[in-house]
Order: structure tokens, then C-alpha cells, then sequence
């Protein structure tokens, strides 16, 4: 019995030295920013952290193809990625980062040989991809998750192409109120340091604090500021 409380305590030990060891990762990679493409995610569900940060990292990625003129595509920068996933209280925090002084080792992307595609009959156009409108609505949420400014996520609000097509948006106390407040996002922010603290569901009929998983409302923060974002399926 002894022994098995020992080396139970020896896993856990070595548990902890882990997470801060991922934990000293982050810092130093956000410490010398300069030398890495990197994005991060905080949100409850550890595999939607991964995602979310591997998803926000393309953009970095596409930015960083434009101005170097590389040859790379983004799939082949983004399958070379590494993420770095630690708990964070009741958040994970997911990094995805790729070391630019590796991009210049990595091999091209295989070239993949195409069968010619069928001629579409006369009159017939291409129809949507199904769900297409769901990726658009679950990538601006992806955003408004991942911002951690709101004077940020306003100019993208007010900017991108997407959140535009996909998002009403206003402050609480503002005119523009949507017509079912019930069915909008809510982050809630300092109205100082313009730092987001919380982002909660839509109504469901409780709203949920995105970054807690649990119940929650805007009457938890005195002092603060809230703007409701309604984004379209």
C-alpha cells in the first residue's frame, strides 16, 4: 500500500511538472512571437481548443504565404504544426505554432494527380456545399471565443468580410437592439481595460458561460459593459 501511495504521488508530481513545463512552452514562444505563426484558444472542451487554435493559425499562415511568395500551401504549413494544450482553471488553452525558421526544411506538398471533371449538363449550376452556411456561423463563433478585446472584436465586426455577412451586432445599452435578444451572444467586457471575461450562449433555455460551461448572466458583472452579437445559421 505504501508503495502504490508513493508512486501515486510520483505520477502526479511529475502531472504538474508537465503541465508547467507546456505552461513555460507558451510563455516563451509568446515571449519571442517573432520567430513563430502561432494562435491560441481558451474554451471549455479541450479538442474544440485544438481546433479552434489550428483554425486560427491559417490565417497566420496565409498572411505569412502572401508576403514571403512561398510556394508552401496552407495545408502543408498547417500539417506541420505542433499545439501545445494545457487546463487553465476551468478553460483549456490550446497554441498551435510553427517555428518559422522550419518552414524553409519542410518538403513541398506531393502533387496530387486529378481526373478531369465531368462537364455540368446545360443549365444546371453548381448547388452549395451542404453545410457551408453552418461552417461560416461556427467560424465566426470560433472568433468571438478566441478574441480577447473587444475593441478587436469590433473592428472585426465592423471589417471582416465574414463576420459582416454572418453577424448583427450592438452594445446593450445601444438603439440597436436585436428584435430577440434571446437568440444573441452576449460578451461581456471591462469597460476600461476592454478586456472580454466571459461570452454566454444564446438563451436555452438558461445562457451558458462559454468559457465556464456553466449558467450564467450578465447581472454576475457589476461594473461591466455587454454587447449581444446574433449570428446567422
Amino acid at each position: 500500500m505504501k508503495r502504490f501511495f508513493l508512486t501515486a504521488c510520483l505520477l502526479a508530481l511529475v502531472a504538474v511538472q508537465a503541465v508547467a513545463d507546456d505552461f513555460d512552452r507558451i510563455i516563451d514562444i509568446k515571449l519571442h512571437s517573432e520567430e513563430y505563426l502561432w494562435a491560441q484558444a481558451r474554451v471549455p472542451v479541450k479538442d474544440d481548443a485544438i481546433n479552434m487554435a489550428r483554425e486560427m493559425l491559417i490565417d497566420e499562415i496565409n498572411g505569412w504565404i502572401k508576403e514571403n511568395s512561398s510556394a508552401l500551401t496552407a495545408t502543408r504549413l498547417l500539417d506541420a504544426c505542433e499545439v501545445i494544450c494545457v487546463k487553465k482553471g476551468g478553460l483549456y488553452l490550446a497554441l498551435a505554432y510553427l517555428k518559422k525558421a522550419d518552414i524553409a526544411n519542410l518538403p513541398p506538398e506531393p502533387v496530387k494527380e486529378e481526373a478531369p471533371a465531368e462537364a455540368a449538363p446545360a443549365g444546371d449550376a453548381p448547388a452549395p456545399e451542404n453545410g457551408e452556411a453552418a461552417y461560416d456561423a461556427d467560424k465566426a463563433v470560433s472568433l468571438i471565443l478566441t478574441t480577447q478585446k473587444m475593441d478587436v472584436l469590433k473592428e472585426m465586426l465592423e471589417q471582416d468580410a465574414l463576420m459582416k455577412e454572418v453577424c448583427t451586432w450592438g452594445d446593450i445599452d445601444a438603439s440597436t437592439k436585436p428584435g430577440d435578444i434571446n437568440n444573441s451572444y452576449l460578451v461581456i467586457y471591462n469597460p476600461e481595460s476592454l478586456e472580454i471575461v466571459s461570452v454566454l450562449s444564446p438563451r436555452q433555455p438558461k445562457r451558458v458561460n462559454l468559457f465556464t460551461g456553466m449558467n450564467d448572466s450578465t447581472a454576475n458583472y457589476p461594473g461591466h459593459k455587454a454587447c449581444w452579437i446574433t449570428v446567422k445559421d
